[in-house]
């Protein structure tokens, strides 16, 4: 978006395909935070915890070092090149989609306003079919990536990329079920009672860090997320 609004204020030619490009990128971003809300939404309820008899509010039920090391061992250079490889197709794909259409919308204009002959028509034609060819390439290439990114989070972590977006989003809705149920018992239930939400809710708290951190190391060390 930083070139795009640079291209506007020099007045670039280009100023246009930047804004599109950032654009098409964004919307894929937006993908995957919208997969995320709708992982949440479709999470089953979770079972609420049975009050622990020795509960006591000093430490996490679950400590901080039983976190996943999800990513632990991917190597960052590798990491790194995968990440430049993904958005470098994304570019492609967007830069030969927006080609494509623009040839195609062209073609479409001069057949109906009869401005080009025949032997123009057709070689208009055999320009879109090598700029869709050229956008599925990239596309194909893109999926491709993408899947192998996926492969590698289920070797380095034991779960796929859905496994990971459900636990967060059941870690989360838990989390909020038992901040609701807490603050409903404060002023009525015993000191007791009040202890034992509270460690469940420091428990809650811990597991759905390390979720949150898994998914997020996924995400973003294979170089799905911008």
């Amino acid at each position: 978006m930083k070139a795009a609004k640079q291209a506007d204020e020099d007045g670039a030619d280009n100023a246009a395909d930047l804004h599109s490009e950032a654009g098409e990128l964004k919307a894929i971003a937006d993908q995957l935070k919208a997969e995320l809300r709708d992982a949440k939404a479709a999470a089953p309820p979770t079972p609420k915890a049975a009050p622990a008899a020795t509960a006591t509010t000093d430490s996490p039920a679950v400590p901080e070092e039983q976190a996943p090391q999800s990513l632990a061992e991917v190597d960052p250079e590798q990491a790194a090149k995968r990440q430049k490889r993904l958005k470098g197709l994304k570019t492609a794909y967007n830069m030969a989609h927006k080609q494509y259409k623009e040839a195609h919308a062209a073609y479409e204009r001069a057949e109906r306003n009869e401005t080009a002959s025949a032997d123009e028509l057709q070689a208009m034609q055999v320009k879109i079919d090598k700029l869709k060819a050229k956008a599925d390439n990239a596309r194909d290439a893109l999926d491709a990536l993408v899947e192998e990114a996926k492969a590698d989070i289920r070797a380095h972590t034991g779960k796929d990329l859905k496994t990971l977006k459900l636990e967060a989003a059941r870690a989360e809705s838990a989390l909020a079920d038992k901040q609701q149920e807490l603050e409903q018992q404060r002023s009525s239930a015993s000191e007791d009672t009040l202890e034992a939400l509270s460690s469940e809710l420091q428990a809650l708290e811990s597991e759905t860090q390390i979720a949150r951190k898994a998914l997020k190391q996924a995400v973003e060390e294979q170089g799905l997320a911008e």
